[in-house]
């Protein structure tokens, strides 16, 4: 792990190459707009394919919000059946999946052949809420929808769905396979995830300055204002003097206080029933703590974080070695450097890497796409796990699945940490 001269040592400006790049553009890029049957919010899914997949110049940009005006080749294609490993990616809290790192990681699966699938949370990507309920950290109703919808245009079970999230999607992620796993209710076809930047213990009052303030503007101004027309559909007098009060708050947590009672959320045990409103912002920050569900995650996840992460550390490290240590199917990775979802390097003989806010992959990429090729071929041989292999396993060099033996994957994790027991 080799992290660039100026960005890739200094946390927030590490963070910046991850959030203001340009990312890759590949022009086999497809948007399906799904409508979820709980309450009729429209979730964009920014597919990806790799280029011997054609699509045949799609009619339907990334950024629309219009319905799925498909030709026949598309259709197929997006509908399958796919025979291909397919990976969903979740973005973080006032971002979409046209942001740099998405679209960087869509690269790095689309180029080993895999299809990749930017989901956008409610709101989010250019779609229009069409409804008063906005996303948050506890609601997995949509990512459900969205993972039961795929796996059942998968040619047979044994082709596998990996999910990566980020930040507030990594948080999300860890706590829909939580819920599944607790429910045995995981589609057959999820065989691991990714979940980079996860603060698992979730209370936006811990947030330091300025940080508190920037992201409550984010959603304030992506969400509150941008979807105001959606949110005077309620015309219920408590309803909207709680949104009134939530937008003139000046920190997230004072925001998430006074608009959790308006938060849409889901039950935490099969069926996950569609519920609305938290009793407060505490009650809300609990139920959307992924630490609390990471114990019955029941597939092989990494936990990808740098300890110079300056939105997240400070509070996940308290909680990773209980997390870790409860679920042998967790793996924990720390690099030295990265700030939230940078991972900036060096790039050839260049220690200044690549253009930081152009098209380059960052170091995370590589790293999530060595762990999907590692589980592919543990489940291919069935590998299972012998504690005496603990050793390999915690130099990063080798991986195992429940149930499995650790075969010698090579991994190449460049990691201060690294604890698998898949």
């Amino acid at each position: 792990f080799k992290p660039s001269l100026i960005f890739g040592t200094h946390p927030v400006m590490n963070s910046i190459s991850g959030y203001a790049k340009v990312g890759p553009k590949n022009k086999n890029r497809i948007r399906e707009i799904l409508t979820m049957t709980s309450d009729g919010a429209r979730i964009a899914l920014d597919w990806e394919f790799p280029y011997d997949i054609h699509v045949n110049n799609p009619t339907v940009s990334s950024s629309s919000d219009d319905s799925n005006n498909f030709n026949e080749e598309q259709r197929q294609a997006v509908k399958g059946p796919h025979d291909v490993p397919v990976i969903v990616l979740l973005h973080g809290i006032n971002n979409s999946a046209e942001f740099g790192y998405i679209r960087s990681m869509m690269n790095s699966c689309t180029k080993r052949g895999w299809i990749a699938v930017g989901m956008n949370m409610r709101g989010c990507g250019g779609v229009h809420l069409a409804t008063p309920r906005g996303y948050n950290g506890a609601y997995t109703g949509d990512l459900r929808s969205v993972i039961n919808t795929i796996s059942h245009r998968m040619v047979n079970p044994d082709v596998p769905i990996f999910i990566a999230g980020y930040s507030l999607g990594a948080n999300l992620i860890t706590k829909y396979l939580g819920e599944e796993g607790l429910a045995g209710t995981l589609p057959e076809n999820v065989k691991g995830a990714m979940s980079l930047g996860n603060p698992l213990k979730i209370n936006s009052n811990n947030l330091k300055v300025p940080w508190n303030w920037i992201l409550a503007a984010g959603i304030k101004t992506g969400v509150f204002l941008k979807h105001r027309r959606a949110f005077q559909q309620m015309k219920c007098k408590s309803f909207q003097e709680k949104m009134h009060s939530a937008l003139m708050a000046s920190t997230l947590g004072a925001l998430d206080d006074h608009a959790s009672p308006c938060m849409i959320r889901n039950e935490k045990h099969y069926p996950f029933s569609t519920r609305v409103g938290f009793d407060n912002g505490q009650h809300y920050w609990d139920d959307s703590s992924s630490c609390h569900y990471i114990q019955h995650v029941s597939v092989p996840l990494l936990l990808l974080l740098s300890k110079d992460d300056f939105l997240v550390s400070h509070v996940a490290e308290q909680w990773l070695p209980h997390c870790v240590e409860m679920n042998p199917n967790v793996m924990f990775v720390e690099s030295e450097t990265g700030g939230h979802l940078g991972w900036h390097v060096v790039d050839g003989n260049n220690p200044f890497g690549s253009n930081p806010f152009g098209r380059g992959a960052n170091w995370a990429d590589g790293c999530c796409c060595k762990f999907i090729e590692s589980v592919i071929l543990m489940r291919r041989h069935g590998y299972y796990y012998h504690e005496e292999e603990e050793n390999l396993i915690e130099k990063g060099n080798a991986i195992s699945s429940r149930g499995g033996r650790a075969g010698k994957v090579s991994t190449e994790l460049p990691t201060t940490r690294a604890r698998s027991r898949l």
